[in-house]
């Protein structure tokens, strides 16, 4: 190719090294790639006129990437911090990845987690609101600010962030839909709380405070939790 130049750069070994690449010795081909001109899959470029479903297959592949990307290195010093409970060592760590890569959701989803363990609510949920805004795909950022809408009883905020979590990955987990099915009843929508409860101990069978609440108001006996 003309005009091309070689770079010498050394093999990614995990999946956050990948991305961060695409934001920085690849960033000439992320802005083309953002403006249409290519679809990838393992490196391969893909006609989009010959694969009619790409788009849809590319969001379920990103999303498995998202919930399931690989552990980082030992020596990371942010998930070293995180596991032994240095919340405060971690949030400056987790504000310093922010700094540096400041357009990746989950860097600033890990952000807005700490930020309100750390016990600024408000702030926290101002960090996903703007996540969300750029990048409306990553599941988690609906879930956690759900979380702080369902803590401060905003039902309704948190029913529609957990709607728009559950629609982007399904398999999220029992919590979120343990969540929607109380939701659900507190607006008297019986059928849809008993649908949401059932979901969430099909994905968790140990959830046995679903299946009070599905057996309260299924079998039509008593309160739900």
């Amino acid at each position: 190719m003309d005009g091309a130049h070689r770079m010498t750069i050394k093999p990614a070994r995990t999946v956050p090294v990948v991305l961060e690449r695409f934001g920085s010795d690849f960033s000439e081909f992320t802005d083309a790639f953002a403006e249409g001109q290519y679809v990838l899959w393992l490196g391969s470029g893909i006609s989009r006129d010959r694969v009619p479903n790409v788009y849809e297959l590319l969001e379920r592949i990103l999303e498995h990437l998202r919930t399931n990307i690989d552990d980082p290195d030992s020596d990371c010093a942010y998930r070293a911090a995180l596991s032994a409970g240095r919340d405060a060592e971690a949030l400056q760590f987790a504000q310093e990845g922010v700094d540096a890569f400041p357009r990746k959701a989950p860097l600033r989803n890990n952000l807005a987690v700490l930020t309100e363990r750390a016990g600024q609510a408000e702030a926290a949920e101002q960090l996903l609101a703007a996540a969300l805004e750029d990048d409306p795909t990553l599941p988690q950022l609906s879930k956690n600010l759900g979380d702080l809408y369902y803590k401060s009883g905003r039902a309704e905020d948190a029913q529609a962030a957990y709607q728009r979590a559950v629609k982007l990955a399904p398999g999220l987990g029992d919590d979120v839909y343990f969540k929607l099915g109380n939701l659900a009843l507190k607006f008297t929508q019986r059928s849809e709380a008993v649908a949401y409860w059932r979901e969430a101990i099909a994905l968790n069978p140990a959830n046995d405070t679903a299946r009070r609440n599905l057996a309260a108001v299924d079998g039509g006996a008593g309160d739900a939790s």
